[in-house]
């Protein structure tokens, strides 16, 4: 096996039995791991609290609640869906390994990004098409409704109510997730906790954690309703996500009564996929 392929852990679960579990390289079961875009699919529960409870129409308009010049096609439902037309990033948003995409991209830029909004980069709304700039306008209509910062908005609203208290934002360096550098320091993840992309994929938790929120979602239903963020091949459901070092994956077999909760350092994007599949279709055929 090599070095590459070491740096991997994976939970998987039926019911309440842990079937499996392995920690690989730079991984401890008390550290921290970065859900990534995972993330969205708590965002978008959230949302979905807001509107069972009557504080939240999926059809409103979001520039009714966030300000702005959105167009008005950009509605509640749109944003959870990825039908916004809105483009996967702002416009101008720097990438790379060695650079931090989120720095600077905190609340005041997205209001200002909001209040300056060309229309044009609107495309073909009411197509699917990913957006982590819709999931950010997202989480800012969830801080408004809730009239709270976006994390503790979801921490009330979803992740305590599911006894997920352990999950948050980034944590103290010691409790990372990461690899190191020729320093021997850990790699610093993106900023994405100071972000107004948060709402977009700044959750940490420890494994066993991300593993227990997928074994709520099962268990609570709704996933399967196209607002929830969920995405569904061959009657599974799952989301993934990847940071600067890290891929996340996690997915939903309610057929089996499965979930697997995979993650995977310094490997190329796809990797957690890739495990997480082979994982299911491992389990899947266990009684």
């Amino acid at each position: 096996m090599s070095i590459f392929r070491k740096r991997e852990a994976y939970v998987v679960v039926r019911d309440d039995t842990v079937l499996a579990r392995e920690f690989g390289k730079n991984y401890d079961e008390r550290k921290f791991v970065e859900w990534g875009s995972v993330t969205k699919t708590v965002t978008a529960a959230a949302v979905d609290v807001l509107v069972r409870d009557g504080r939240l129409d999926y059809d409103t308009p979001a520039r009714e609640l966030v300000g702005g010049r959105l167009p008005e096609s950009v509605t509640v439902a749109a944003l959870a869906r990825h039908t916004s037309g809105l483009p996967r990033v702002h416009p101008g948003m720097k990438g790379g390994i060695n650079h931090d995409p989120y720095a600077g991209t905190d609340a005041a830029f997205l209001t200002t990004l909001l209040a300056e909004f060309d229309s044009s980069l609107v495309e073909d709304p009411g197509e699917v098409a990913y957006s982590n700039l819709g999931y950010a306008v997202l989480g800012r209509v969830v801080e408004v409704v809730a009239d709270q910062p976006w994390l503790p908005a979801v921490q009330t609203l979803v992740l305590g109510p599911w006894g997920l208290d352990g999950v948050g934002a980034r944590p103290a360096p010691e409790l990372w997730t990461a690899i190191k550098g020729f320093d021997r320091k850990p790699h610093t993840p993106w900023s994405l906790d100071r972000s107004a992309y948060a709402p977009a994929g700044g959750l940490w938790s420890t494994l066993d954690d991300f593993a227990r929120y997928g074994q709520e979602t099962l268990r609570r239903g709704g996933y399967d309703s196209g607002l929830r963020g969920w995405q569904e091949t061959a009657g599974r459901w799952w989301h993934n996500g990847q940071t600067r070092d890290s891929g996340s994956c996690l997915v939903l077999a309610p057929g089996a009564n499965l979930v697997v909760a995979t993650h995977a350092l310094a490997r190329l994007p796809g990797a957690a996929d890739r495990l997480a599949d082979r994982l299911v279709r491992e389990w899947a055929a266990v009684a």
